[in-house]
């Protein structure tokens, strides 16, 4: 057994009887005293997705999965794509982006897809949506792109491309994710399909020397490894493809305890997700799923972490130091008024389950508020808070642009303890709310 992956079971001894994380020697305080209370300076902007979503059932598709600043304007990503309700199938989705010039929203575009999850900006300065699961043929995947006089277009040349989750740029070419990664040396046009073990790829790792590909990481042994395993590949230029990259599930989550001992009968898999480039850094969330016999039960994240490569071609993560009992939400970057790069992370007070299924994210506090948090930072490794709010749900995506700060409110899915499935009800009638507060951010 390898020597990590033992040390990483001396983390599981025993189940922990609440869903917890250690806080890091040195971890900062989420209380409102410790952080700027800006709650006041709160500018509520509309939920434009509303007439395309309206409440009930729908509210759910109204997440605002993601945020993007391009070319003076802040993009908004929603829709639902699981087969199952709430809101499930939820496309063709609205593509809106906010005019802070006019102070509106308008409607750029519709794509062919059940939702919009990730933007990308790459170095043609154009904007690019993988098309997480197209409306059409399976032969095939999507990714919609704006370009440069303004209109969006749809490209259609993914082969096998049906759940194109991510997508990357790398040595002047592009790359999608899905069973398999789709790579192209002319921005689309034509695109070839490598197999990469034929996995899922749920993230790409674009760091300025390398690019990774992510599928899952098993604590167990499951029927697509032997044991604990992190399914990940690197982009071999030479061969213009990619190859396994052999790493432990303990440096790709360090410092990450566990509440159980996973099992193939109890098992557990974690994707990460939100990979954001910071200078030669990447950032990261995970997203947890635990199978039972009857459902899979999504579980809250371990927290977020930082990656740099090492001189060996390997990766190497810490966790970022945060406060206990919080759900981390989103990462962006920015540069202040004198041109310094930036990041920030989002989360949110962890609040108790309700029930024994679970929900994919906190539920409200008894008073009906929740508090987010905006920390910073300049290496990518070492955070400081900035600011503290309270909004009636939690918020699920943020971005910067031009003194303000941009959110977009969530709503998480009540889930029946032994089956998994949505209970019926329960979803915010403020999901999708575009809100903004001003703040000039440090040198």
């Amino acid at each position: 057994m390898n020597r990590n992956w033992q040390n990483l079971l001396l983390m599981f001894g025993g189940a922990f009887l609440t869903l917890t994380l250690r806080m890091p020697l040195g971890a900062e305080d989420t209380s409102a005293a410790n952080t700027p209370d800006l709650t006041g300076r709160i500018e509520y902007l509309g939920i434009p997705l509303r007439e395309r979503y309206p409440d009930g059932e729908f509210a759910y598709a109204r997440n605002v999965w993601t945020m993007q600043t391009h070319e003076g304007r802040i993009y908004l990503g929603a829709g639902a794509y699981d087969n199952s309700p709430p809101a499930a199938n939820a496309g063709p989705v609205p593509i809106f982006a906010f005019d802070p010039e006019t102070g509106t929203f308008e409607q750029e575009f519709t794509v062919p897809d059940e939702q919009v999850g990730v933007y990308r900006v790459f170095s043609d300065g154009q904007l690019y949506a993988p098309g997480i699961d197209p409306r059409e043929g399976w032969d095939l995947g999507n990714f919609y792109r704006k370009k440069k006089d303004g209109e969006w277009e749809k490209v259609r040349t993914f082969p096998k491309g049906i759940h194109n989750l991510d997508m990357a740029e790398f040595q002047g070419k592009i790359f999608c994710g899905c069973y398999g990664i789709g790579i192209s040396e002319d921005w689309g046009k034509t695109m070839v399909l490598r197999e990469a073990g034929g996995y899922r790829i749920h993230s790409f790792f674009q760091f300025p020397s390398a690019l990774f590909a992510s599928s899952e990481l098993y604590f167990q042994k499951s029927k697509y490894t032997d044991g604990p395993a992190a399914l990940l590949y690197r982009y071999m230029p030479e061969k213009n493809d990619f190859a396994p990259a052999h790493q432990d599930v303990s440096e790709l989550l360090p410092d990450t305890p566990i509440e159980f001992t996973p099992t193939e009968e109890e098992p557990l898999t974690v994707c990460l997700v939100g990979t954001t480039p910071f200078r030669d850094r990447v950032l990261y969330l995970t997203r947890r799923f635990r199978s039972k016999a009857s459902a899979q039960h999504r579980m809250k994240p371990f927290g977020a972490y930082s990656a740099e490569v090492k001189e060996d071609g390997t990766i190497h993560s810490v966790r970022i130091v945060l406060p206990e009992n919080v759900h981390v939400m989103d990462f962006t970057t920015f540069r202040t008024e004198s041109g310094v790069e930036k990041c920030a992370v989002l989360f949110c007070d962890r609040i108790p389950l309700t029930n024994a299924g679970g929900s994919d994210i906190p539920n409200e506090q008894p008073d009906g508020k929740v508090r987010n948090f905006v920390w910073e930072s300049s290496d990518g490794v070492n955070f400081s808070p900035v600011f503290s709010f309270e909004t009636e749900t939690f918020v699920r995506s943020f971005a910067y642009l031009n003194g303000w700060f941009y959110f977009g409110l969530g709503t998480g899915i009540p889930r029946d303890p032994e089956t998994g499935k949505w209970t019926g009800g329960g979803l915010h009638e403020k999901s999708g709310m575009i809100l903004r507060i001003p703040f000039s951010v440090s040198p």
